[in-house]
């Protein structure tokens, strides 16, 4: 279990990893992706990306630099939980793999 150094409880990890999640659902219905589309971009498994995106699992930080590159959004715009969009100068990812 992992523990917050901060608080001592894991309230503020679950409420990060909801926040997260919330986020990376916002992203993907604002490119109009299905769950199976999105992981398929992401290349992760449908299953994973319900989770991550429900707030019970969440990636690791190299899959969170793995996103950012392959929707060409930087990482720091997946933990903006000001806004529940991403900025107008990302709205165009690069969904394309090489």
């Amino acid at each position: 279990m992992l523990v917050c150094c901060c608080h001592g409880d894991t309230s503020s990890v679950s409420t990060l990893r909801k926040q997260f999640g919330k986020k990376l659902r916002s992203i993907r219905k604002e490119l109009g992706k299905t769950q199976e589309e999105f992981a398929e971009t992401l290349d992760i498994s449908v299953d994973f990306l319900s989770l991550v995106e429900r707030g019970l699992n969440a990636p690791s930080f190299e899959s969170i630099e793995a996103f950012s590159i392959i929707l060409g959004i930087p990482v720091r715009d997946f933990f903006d939980f000001s806004s529940e969009t991403i900025s107008q100068a990302h709205k165009t990812p690069n969904l394309h793999k090489s």
